[in-house]
């Protein structure tokens, strides 16, 4: 299973991460209002922000991270993802982090509902 390379929404746009999203990246994971409640600690220098979208593009069948683009600027305003946690029950896990400044917009519900529907249409996944 291999996920998409683009995702478009109304609003934003899910794309691969590529290395020239670092400082976008680094702008919302050094907020730590935004990694508090995420599975990794804020990053503090652009190598840890260009060592993660380096990770993103080597995901595999079982990680499927996006960058998260407001269509209307054409802004990296946070990242979401898609984690395969059991391959024979077909399920997954849906995460993001989203710049503080986006918060409350609908956003990261609107990113998060593109990666819902193609678990679901595209990938056949039954819980996410």
């Amino acid at each position: 299973m291999s996920a998409p390379g683009e995702m478009v929404g109304p609003r934003v746009l899910l794309r691969p991460f590529a290395l020239g999203d670092v400082p976008a990246v680094l702008a919302y994971a050094s907020d730590p209002e935004v990694t508090r409640h995420l599975q990794w600690d804020t990053y503090d220098d652009p190598a840890t922000a260009a060592s993660f979208i380096r990770s993103t593009l080597g995901g595999g069948d079982t990680w499927f991270a996006r960058a998260i683009v407001l269509r209307e600027t054409d802004a990296v305003i946070g990242g979401a993802d898609l984690r395969v946690v059991s391959p024979p029950d077909r399920r997954a896990e849906l995460g993001y982090g989203l710049a503080r400044a986006y918060w409350s917009n609908g956003y990261a519900t609107e990113a998060a509902r593109d990666l819902y529907l193609y678990a679901i249409t595209r990938a056949d996944w039954d819980g996410v």
